[in-house]
């Protein structure tokens, strides 16, 4: 697999719209994930440690913006995500409304809702604690501790 190759799958992944992208060829594997921005932001960005830090058991997903949380679209309630719900990196997990605008609110990580910290329609802070999401993958996973 080359840089060529790699860009050629960024192209494809944009213009399909896809979140997630595993390639594996031989013995190389290849996990692309896009997170997705709003007006030129990155929204629910998880922040990197150091990885020798102790893996984490939840992380902790914060609202980006002071708003209304809501836990899916209002033209497809079908995708709120339940306690319990395993969910991948990319992923939409929620929106935040600001005046007509939403947000979405992303998972930085495969894992599992563990809680969901605030009932749809609630008005939410920035940087308040909106999903803890846990599950093995966390533990497996010490880049990423969401933002705590």
């Amino acid at each position: 697999m080359n840089l060529k190759d790699i860009e050629g799958f960024v192209t494809a992944m944009e213009s399909a719209g896809l979140a997630r992208f595993v390639c594996t060829v031989g013995s190389e594997k290849l996990k692309l994930v896009r997170t997705p921005q709003v007006n030129g932001r990155v929204a629910a960005q998880p922040e990197r440690v150091d990885r020798d830090a102790p893996a984490m058991e939840t992380v902790s997903i914060r609202s980006p913006y002071t708003g209304c949380f809501q836990r899916a679209h209002p033209l497809d309630p079908q995708t709120a995500v339940e306690e319990g719900s395993p969910v991948f990196a990319g992923q939409v997990i929620g929106y935040v409304r600001v005046e007509s605008v939403l947000f979405p609110v992303i998972a930085p990580i495969d894992a599992r809702v563990e809680r969901l910290l605030v009932a749809d329609g609630t008005l939410v802070g920035y940087g308040e604690k909106l999903i803890e999401l846990g599950g093995d993958s966390i533990k497996a996973n010490s880049t990423y501790t969401g933002n705590t």
